[in-house]
């Protein structure tokens, strides 16, 4: 059978006392969701270890069955792919925000991570006006992608690069950006300090530079009189250098197919070597065209053994602390996804999230997510599709079993045992 994944990016959440002490999938009705559930196999779901607040590349890289703490390149190399960046041997790629700050002596303080969620031409005419001002820096070259809405990419060459350096974003508003400095992290690439120093000391200075233009900006200026927060700075992570991951169709033998919104995701399948597939209406954000997404992941099915379907908005709608708004829009994903339900045929689907993330605290946490496997011939869970009703009946895994748990649903694993066989010659007799 083929196989049909989809992940609610942050579906996970805290019981919230606005929605009467239950977690928006809780409150939330979704009837769909509910049926998959009490016919198919439910499980409660790790991404990565019991407590550890996994990022999004980091975990959906688990649920795809490689392991990040021995193959993983970094998350700007991710957002480049996804924004269909080449990238040559030796660049270096950032995750980028475009951010708020305010000046505070010779600190630059964080008011808004998000700018206001800057829309996504703006943020496009700012990083064509970095590109046009800030075209080298310490003798490399920088180039500037924005991506969807306040997010974005830099990638800079024409030199030796480290991707062994601290992040400039303190991850937290209220406090000012860090200086970039060298450090060994874990990733797959030789460390030099030399080299890591040099990389630093250019970052800092692009993100100085980078405030410099950003400030006098006429587009700011125009958001500071209509009273939006201007995106008058730059926050720089996840910095990584492409190498060469193993092939999901080496892996899994699996022929993929990835939709999704969010650049980060897409570069994460192109990475692996999916076919990305581009949807009319698919832009990472509460206003997708989920029906089309969804439409699009049931062809799909006919071409492709394995299609991965990414949902961006509840994460987005937790980071806002909007847990109403997350529930309704889980309301809307149950709605599309029934009509996928009742064409599925002899395929595989599985539902559930990357990580949780707390529509109270605004961030991701280390709680475990829901999962539901659902499938001809699954053997029934007999319970609701949320949080608490899985930890209820659902066995515990991690993420890197859940391609297994796919596999042996869809009937394409082999029985385990260690004889030796070579399927290519046979006995011949005399």
């Amino acid at each position: 059978m083929r196989i049909l994944l989809l992940v609610c990016d942050g579906l996970g959440d805290r019981p919230i006392r606005q929605l009467g002490d239950r977690t928006p999938l809780e409150y939330a009705k979704h009837p769909t969701l509910d049926k998959l559930a009490k016919q198919g196999e439910v499980y409660t779901l790790y991404p990565v270890k019991p407590g550890v607040p996994p990022a999004s590349d980091v975990a959906h890289l688990h649920l795809f069955g490689y392991d990040t703490a021995v193959e993983y390149p970094g998350r700007g190399v991710f957002e480049a792919l996804g924004a269909g960046v080449s990238l040559p041997r030796g660049a270096l790629a950032f995750r980028l925000n475009f951010a708020t700050v305010q000046q505070e002596g010779k600190l630059l303080k964080v008011v808004d991570r998000r700018a206001g969620r800057i829309p996504t031409e703006q943020a496009a005419e700012l990083a064509s006006s970095l590109n046009s001002e800030l075209e080298e820096v310490a003798g490399f070259r920088c180039r500037f992608y924005s991506t969807t809405e306040h997010r974005g990419v830099l990638v800079m060459t024409g030199g030796e690069l480290s991707p062994h350096i601290t992040s400039c974003d303190p991850h937290e508003e209220g406090r000012p950006l860090l200086k970039v400095k060298p450090a060994k992290r874990k990733i797959g690439y030789p460390f030099d300090y030399a080299v890591a120093k040099k990389t630093a000391e250019a970052v800092n200075e692009v993100v100085v530079r980078a405030y410099d233009i950003l400030s006098k900006h006429p587009l700011n200026r125009r958001r500071k009189e209509e009273g939006k927060p201007p995106a008058n700075a730059i926050l720089l992570r996840g910095a990584g250098i492409a190498s060469d991951l193993e092939s999901f169709a080496e892996r899994w033998k699996l022929r993929a197919a990835c939709i999704a919104g969010g650049a980060m995701y897409k570069g994460v399948a192109r990475a692996l070597g999916f076919d990305v597939l581009e949807v009319e209406g698919a832009t990472g954000g509460v206003n997708t065209n989920l029906r089309a997404k969804f439409s699009a992941a049931m062809n799909a099915l006919s071409t492709y053994d394995f299609v991965f379907l990414h949902i961006k908005a509840t994460d987005s709608l937790s980071h806002d602390k909007k847990p109403l708004e997350k529930a309704m829009f889980i309301e809307r994903v149950d709605s599309e996804l029934a009509n996928l339900v009742e064409k599925l045929d002899k395929a595989v689907l599985c539902v559930t999230a990357d990580h949780t993330t707390s529509s109270m605290l605004g961030k991701h946490t280390g709680d475990p997510v829901p999962l539901v496997v659902y499938y001809r011939g699954a053997r029934g869970s007999d319970c609701r599709f949320d949080e608490r009703s899985v930890v209820s009946r659902g066995l515990e895994v991690y993420g890197l079993e859940l391609m297994n748990i796919l596999l042996n649903a869809a009937g394409r694993l082999e029985e385990l045992d260690y004889d030796v066989r070579d399927e290519a010659d046979y006995l011949e007799l005399a």
